[in-house]
């Protein structure tokens, strides 16, 4: 382990179909160095170990919650959550997995994270990028629920629906049409003043 003060989860995998093909793909992910959540990874008696750094701030959901979150801070986690999912740099599943307002981490320096749980880790193979733009839709929804309630931005609801859709090819592309919906409401706030 890297950290003897860190928090780890530890998963086991049983299923040796799943043991076989997941042992290389996380035996691949163990030189990934942008992904640091991921420590390593172990076979023993046939079964597959997987141990992840357990980074427990504020989830997202209780940020939002608990917090009267402007706008502008709002579009900043959904920005670093997105660039997240570029840097990481790791299998679609594992993307698919930590989508979840309950699993993204906010740090009070607005630094974003993950918790893994790998819950549907048997279904690893049919997760496709229009899949996790669903999920990451719905992350965007609840970051923007305030001004989707009063139909502050069509630009809003359009890519919304866009991600819904599956309309991007590349994550680098989701990550362009965010960045041009941040700026379409920055120009349409300082028109407003």
């Amino acid at each position: 382990m890297k950290n003897k003060k860190a928090l780890y989860d530890v998963f086991k995998i049983k299923e040796r179909s799943l043991v076989v093909k997941l042992i290389l793909i996380f035996t691949e992910q163990m030189s990934n160095v942008a992904f640091t959540d991921f420590c390593e990874c172990f076979s023993k008696d046939g079964d597959l170990y997987l141990v992840f750094v357990h980074k427990k701030t504020v989830s997202l959901l209780e940020k939002l919650e608990k917090e009267n979150c402007s706008r502008k801070e709002r579009s900043l986690i959904g920005k670093k959550i997105i660039e997240q999912i570029l840097l990481l740099n790791i299998p679609d599943f594992l993307i698919e997995d930590i989508l979840n307002a309950r699993q993204i981490q906010i740090s009070p320096a607005m630094d974003v994270s993950f918790l893994y749980e790998l819950k549907e880790i048997d279904r690893f193979e049919t997760v496709t990028i229009q899949k996790i733009q669903d999920k990451l839709s719905a992350v965007l929804e609840l970051l923007f629920s305030y001004e989707i309630s009063l139909q502050i931005s069509e630009d809003i609801t359009v890519f919304l629906k866009q991600l819904k859709q599956g309309e991007y090819a590349e994550y680098i592309q989701v990550y362009q049409a965010y960045l041009q919906l941040l700026e379409r409401l920055e120009n349409a706030e300082t028109v407003l003043k």
